[in-house]
């Protein structure tokens, strides 16, 4: 007997997607949200990004980086982070010494647009941090979100 797919309809880009593409809601009938989880990042990325440039938002910001809840999180995104802000550390270095060149002098690997930071595509390991390709903003992004 075939697999029955239950299907829900988001209420944001109207298109018809599986349950495992909403998040979670006690409340709602199928127990997930109205809008997909697509849908409902960038609809939060807006809002925070319009909320941030507000005084308000400032102010709640800047309470909650000083609080310890804050601090305990950014002590975590710190230590996840380390091994990746060291590889870029050591990156940047060597082009300010000149043992490398900037990134700007290069096209990006993956489209004809002028390239703006190194990637690293091998991963963050020790042995890698220097084995880099020049990459555009956008790129990089699509890399990265995908």
């Amino acid at each position: 007997m075939a697999e029955r797919i239950i299907t829900k309809r988001c209420s944001f880009c109207k298109q018809s997607k599986t349950l495992s593409e909403f998040h979670y809601a006690a409340k709602s009938k199928l127990k997930r949200q109205s809008i997909c989880k697509k849908c409902n990042r960038e609809y939060q990325r807006k809002y925070m990004r319009k909320y941030h440039k507000t005084q308000k938002g400032r102010e709640i910001a800047n309470r909650y980086r000083k609080s310890e809840k804050g601090l305990c999180v950014s002590r975590q995104a710190y230590k996840r982070n380390r091994i990746k802000k060291i590889a870029s550390a050591t990156v940047r270095g060597k082009v300010r010494n000149g043992k490398m060149p900037h990134a700007k002098s290069f096209t990006c690997n993956y489209c004809p647009n002028q390239a703006s930071e190194y990637h690293h595509h091998k991963g963050y390991k020790r042995e890698n941090w220097l084995d880099v390709i020049p990459i555009c903003i956008p790129c990089h992004s699509k890399i990265h979100n995908s």
